[in-house]
């Protein structure tokens, strides 16, 4: 009985020892989340919107659709010889009849991929909630979330790291070309 206690107590230390060890990692990127979201909140970036179909009509199929891109970035210091943009968030909202698809793409201060999260909304009501956390390219951690339950560890497929990371990518190149299309003198 002993042996069975101790080996119990050795695997569940080793279990949280490696938990722990992410720890530092996902703290980071939260506060990351949470700084980016509270600056967002008192509109403390310059905001970038793109709107697909802005007067909600379709023409080719029944009810309606609308599509925005909100991309929200910080200058460099005014004083700074460095007055590039620096991209934080992504959003993607897509408007299908009553229901909302959101999507969200979250770069950290060095322009990293750190934090995804995707939620589909029907009037008020959450219906569904993916959050997935990015370290290196690496996805570290999966919540996810079906009707009234609390999130969890992802149970069922959600979007791999690669196709994730590919997408941040573009969203990343999608910005930056909506500056190399203006003239020096009115990026300040």
């Amino acid at each position: 009985m002993f042996k069975h206690t101790l080996v119990f107590c050795l695997f569940f230390l080793f279990l949280s020892g490696k938990g722990k060890a992410q720890d530092p990692i996902l703290q980071n990127i939260e506060r990351a989340r949470n700084y980016i979201k509270r600056n967002i909140q008192i509109r403390e970036y310059h905001t970038n919107e793109i709107k697909f179909n802005s007067k909600r009509y379709s023409l080719h199929q029944p009810g309606y659709f609308q599509l925005f891109e909100t991309y929200y970035y910080s200058l460099g210091k005014p004083n700074s010889k460095n007055q590039d943009p620096h991209l934080s968030a992504v959003q993607i909202r897509e408007e299908r009849e009553e229901k909302k698809y959101l999507k969200e793409y979250l770069y950290d201060h060095t322009g990293n991929f750190v934090f995804y999260s995707e939620r589909e909304l029907d009037g008020a009501e959450v219906l569904s909630e993916v959050r997935i956390y990015v370290h290196e390219g690496e996805i570290i951690k999966k919540l996810q979330k079906k009707g009234h339950k609390k999130l969890r560890q992802a149970q069922e497929s959600v979007p791999e790291g690669q196709k994730l990371a590919d997408k941040a990518k573009y969203y990343q190149f999608r910005f930056k070309a909506q500056f190399e299309t203006l003239p020096q003198s009115t990026r300040h």
